[in-house]
C-alpha cells in the first residue's frame, strides 16, 4: 500500500523521554524505528501496553513506547 503524502502526530517514549513526532500516514512501526535510526532487533513497541509489531500501521495520535530489549544470563 502506497503512503500517503499527509503525516500524522505520533507521541513517543523512549527510556522516559517524551517526544511528539510528525510521520508520514500510512508508516508502519518499522518505519518508525527506521527514521530514529533504532533496530528493530533492539527495541519493544507498546501501543496502550499492547506489543505492536514491525509491519503494524501507526496512526494519528497513536502514543507508543520504546523499550530497549536486553538479553543476557
Amino acid at each position: 500500500m502506497p503512503k500517503s503524502q499527509r503525516s500524522v502526530q505520533v507521541r513517543i517514549s523512549i527510556g522516559g523521554e517524551a517526544r511528539t513526532l510528525s510521520i508520514p500516514a500510512g508508516s508502519s512501526a518499522g518505519d518508525l524505528l527506521k527514521s530514529l535510526g533504532l533496530l528493530r532487533e533492539e527495541y519493544i513497541l507498546l501501543k496502550s501496553g499492547h506489543v505492536v509489531y514491525e509491519f503494524e500501521t501507526l496512526g494519528e495520535g497513536d502514543s507508543i513506547e520504546l523499550i530497549r530489549a536486553f538479553s543476557g544470563g
